[in-house]
This record gives C-alpha cells, sequence and structure tokens, in this order.
C-alpha cells in the first residue's frame, strides 16, 4: 500500500455495497426516489469510506476519470443510438417494417408474431422499451381485440424485445456489458448465442404449441391494427428505399466495421431517405436526429398529426441523441460509485470470502448469475450489476481460464434478462404499467427471460458454451489484472 493509506477492514469494505441497498430500498422502492441521486449518495458514502482509509478527493477523481475513460466508447455508441432511432423514424425505416408485418398476421400464430415481430424491431433499434412500448403494444392491441390471452402476449413481446436487446449492436446494455468486461463487441455478441439461441428456439416451440390449441383460425384485423396502417399510409411514401439505412446497420455488423461511424453514416442516410422519399425537410431531419421523430414532423398535405391514433404516436415520437441523457447518467453515477470501490479495494475485500470458496468454472458462474440477480434486486436495474460484477468477478473468470466474454455474456443472461421479472425493478415497473398488468401474469410467457441464466449456470458447469483461454491467454490476462 502506498504511505498514509491502508487496506480496509471487512466491515469497511462491505459498508457502501449495504449503503447501496438500504438507499434503494427505502429510497426507491418506498421513497420512490430516482436511482441517479440514489447513486450519487452512495458515491459520496464510498468517498467517506476512502477519505478514512487515506484516499484524497484528487485521487478518487482520478479513478473516477480512469473508469469512465475505458466506457467512452460504449458512451459514444449511445449516443449514436438516439441519432439513429430518431432518423430511421425520420425516413420511414422502421415504421416500414411494423406496417409490413401488421398485414400479414394470423391469430393462430400471434405469439409466435409478437415475438418474432419485437426481435426484428429491437435488433434495428436496440432498445426492448421501444419495442414494447410500439410494436408490443400493437401486439397487444391486436390480443384484446381478438379476445386472446393478453398476457401470454405480453410475454412473447417482452421475451422478443428482450432478444434484441441482447443481440443489437445498438443496444445499450449490450455495448455497457462488452465494454464493463473489457472484450470486444462483436466477440460478447457471438458468444451470447451460446444462450440466446436455445431460450428463443424453445420459447417459439411453446407459443406455436399454444397458439394452435387455444384460437381458432380466422381472417381480418382488429380495429386496432387497421387504424394504425392507415394513419402510417398516410405519413409515409412506402419505398423499398427506406430499407437502405437498415442494410447499412446489419453490413456494417456483419462486416465487423465501426459501430459509431456505421450507425452516423446509416443515421446521415436515412434523413436522406426522408426528405427525398416523403418530402420531409432536412431541417426536421437534424431536428429528429437530436430531439427525438414527432409526428408534427410530418408535412403531406391534407395529414393532421393530431387526428393520429396513440398507437402510432407511441410508435413514432421517439429518439434523438437527448434520449440517452437518462442512461448515460446512470453509467456516470454508477461508474464513480464502482471506482471508488476499486481505488480502494473494498471490492477486492469483500470478495474474499467467496474467493475462498469458489473455485471451479461452474462455481464461479453460478456465484456470478446470482451475484448479478441480487444486484440487480437491489438496485432495481441491470445497469448497477452491469457496472459492479466485472470488478468482483473478472480475475475469477480468468483463474478458471474462461474468457472475459462469458462474463460479459453472463452479465446479459443474469441482468438484461431477468429485469423485467424484477417487480421493483425499472423494467418490470415499465412493462407492468404499458401492460396495465402485473409482473408475475406474464413473467412465465417471457420464456427467454429466466431460461438464459439457468443455461449460463449449466454451460459453466458441463464447460459447453464456455470459451476458454491457452496457457499464454491465462497468463497475460492474470498479469494484467493483478
Amino acid at each position: 500500500m502506498e504511505k498514509g493509506k491502508r487496506l480496509p477492514l471487512y466491515i469497511e469494505a462491505i459498508a457502501p455495497f449495504i449503503m447501496l441497498v438500504l438507499l434503494v430500498a427505502i429510497g426507491y422502492i418506498y421513497l420512490e426516489l430516482r436511482i441517479e441521486f440514489l447513486l450519487i449518495l452512495a458515491t459520496i458514502f464510498a468517498g467517506l469510506i476512502a477519505k478514512r482509509l487515506g484516499y484524497t478527493w484528487s485521487e478518487m477523481e482520478d479513478a473516477i476519470g480512469d473508469r469512465l475513460k475505458k466506457v467512452t466508447q460504449a458512451i459514444l455508441i449511445m449516443w449514436s443510438v438516439g441519432i439513429i432511432i430518431g432518423t430511421f423514424m425520420f425516413s420511414g425505416s422502421i415504421p416500414f417494417i411494423i406496417s409490413l408485418s401488421l398485414k400479414i398476421i394470423n391469430p393462430q400464430y400471434l405469439f409466435v408474431f409478437s415475438f418474432i415481430i419485437c426481435v426484428i424491431l429491437s435488433v434495428v433499434t436496440g432498445t426492448a422499451w421501444g419495442s414494447v412500448g410500439t410494436a408490443g403494444v400493437a401486439m397487444m392491441g391486436v390480443a384484446v381485440g381478438l379476445g386472446l390471452p393478453v398476457n401470454i402476449t405480453a410475454g412473447a413481446v417482452i421475451a422478443g424485445s428482450i432478444f434484441g436487446d441482447k443481440m443489437s449492436p445498438l443496444s445499450d446494455t449490450t455495448n455497457l456489458s462488452a465494454a464493463s468486461a473489457g472484450v470486444d463487441l462483436y466477440d460478447h455478441i457471438k458468444q451470447m448465442l451460446y444462450t440466446t439461441v436455445p431460450a428463443t428456439i424453445i420459447s417459439l416451440i411453446v407459443y406455436l404449441i399454444v397458439g394452435l390449441n387455444l384460437i381458432e383460425s380466422t381472417s381480418g384485423l382488429p380495429e386496432t391494427a387497421v387504424t394504425m396502417i392507415n394513419n402510417l399510409d398516410q405519413m409515409y411514401n412506402w419505398n423499398v428505399l427506406m430499407i437502405l439505412p437498415l442494410v447499412v446497420v446489419f453490413g456494417g455488423a456483419f462486416l465487423k466495421k465501426p459501430t459509431v461511424p456505421t450507425m452516423i453514416f446509416a443515421s446521415i442516410l436515412a434523413i436522406a431517405v426522408g426528405v427525398f422519399v416523403n418530402g420531409f425537410t432536412i431541417q426536421n431531419g437534424v431536428a429528429s436526429a437530436i430531439f427525438g421523430f414527432k409526428a408534427s414532423m410530418v408535412n403531406v398535405a391534407g395529414f393532421d398529426s393530431n387526428a393520429i391514433s396513440i398507437e402510432v404516436i407511441k410508435l413514432i415520437n421517439r429518439g434523438g441523441m437527448r434520449s440517452m441523457i437518462g442512461i448515460i447518467t446512470i453509467i456516470y453515477c454508477g461508474y464513480s460509485f464502482t471506482a471508488i470501490l476499486s481505488k480502494t479495494k473494498c471490492l477486492e475485500i469483500m470478495l474474499q470470502p467467496v474467493v475462498k470458496v469458489v473455485k471451479t468454472r461452474g462455481q464461479v458462474m453460478l456465484a456470478t448469475v446470482i451475484s448479478s440477480i441480487l444486484l440487480a434486486c437491489a438496485a432495481g436495474t441491470s445497469y448497477v450489476p452491469t457496472i459492479m460484477i466485472p470488478e468482483m468477478f473478472r480475475k475469477l473468470f480468468i483463474q478458471t481460464g474462461m474468457k472475459l466474454n462469458n462474463l460479459s455474456r453472463t452479465l446479459e443472461d443474469a441482468g438484461t434478462c431477468v429485469n423485467p421479472l424484477i417487480p421493483w425493478g425499472m423494467s418490470g415497473i415499465f412493462y407492468a404499467t404499458t401492460f396495465n398488468m402485473n409482473v408475475v401474469d406474464y413473467a412465465p410467457w417471457a420464456m427467454l427471460c429466466w431460461m438464459t441464466p439457468i443455461l449460463a449456470i449449466i454451460y459453466g458447469f458441463t464447460g459447453f458454451g464456455i470459451a476458454k483461454l491457452n496457457d499464454e491467454e491465462q497468463k497475460a490476462l492474470l498479469k494484467k489484472v493483478s
């Protein structure tokens, strides 16, 4: 240790985490305070512990700055995600997919279709909430109109949306998980296929069987879907050119091109499509990139933005750089907390009892999954475990010969996926409120959400789906984290 500094006692090491749990339990759950402010309070408490251990504010500030530098790429991507959602609404690229999909619905395949359309939309936009609030709401309207079980539909919608939130290179949680674990974005996405694909296949089989057995074959669309299609037809001049921005995004992902330049180029192309195909103004195109797209930007002759349905409003009024401020604020607050804990060795000391017990790959994976779920339950958001778990378990993964993309995958399997199942979590509250039902109503049918952490644990003990380090890689990484 440096002169004038000392290692924390165990009670000092664990105290900031206990404070975080208390702040969330009392402040977030009971008093309904913002998680950002609670993270700031937890950071202040961690700073007081650091001061007690001999650290100066300047040293803590440097630690926070160093930690934030590591996620600069992820933050740049998040800004770009906001831009791309707004401009893709401006071009009609996302509404084109929704309109086309709504026209081919068969009630017997509603659950399967709800899952698939939300997969498509969330992969394109990188946001589960956006998919649920747009295509998900539309699918729920279809279910209500046809008298179908809304809880099954909600489960399928949420599971499909979470698929995209995990697998999309545009997703904030995907980028944050990769950045926190210190792995390449596309290596992270590739590794997630091991848990996500089996869970997806099982989900689709169940949705298909349930749909065929519960629903009689019929024809025609409910009024909600028809109204949405008609409104979108009035707003946009459907053209195959609307697909071009999507092609750029998926092409860039496939060719492993730099994410931010690819998204910015796709956004510029989307503005051009909106101007030349839909006849919108370039000023509104730029405004969509910054503030998000609004129905009032549509300047088609005879179109009244006040007359469109609320489903369409929820569908298109979104995006823009400013929509990303919330998540980036949480990242800054959360990383400030973990930076101080890491600088003072509190996380390392807190983990010592686990280190003494956890020795095998399976035990490390089980401990990581359980710790992630507990942190998500405590904080009400997957962002906190995504930030904290790598600091706690990175060295254990390396010591047991597992590549760090196994760690980044587990962050999403036990964080991004589980968060919708936590009634007091941000996602759980959002989904329950949006669909006007309790979390327990849709949770059994959001199958992908609870299957992926189970698969992660099974893989940890069997070795299947685990990317392993060779001796040289392990030695190099251990030297780096020591």
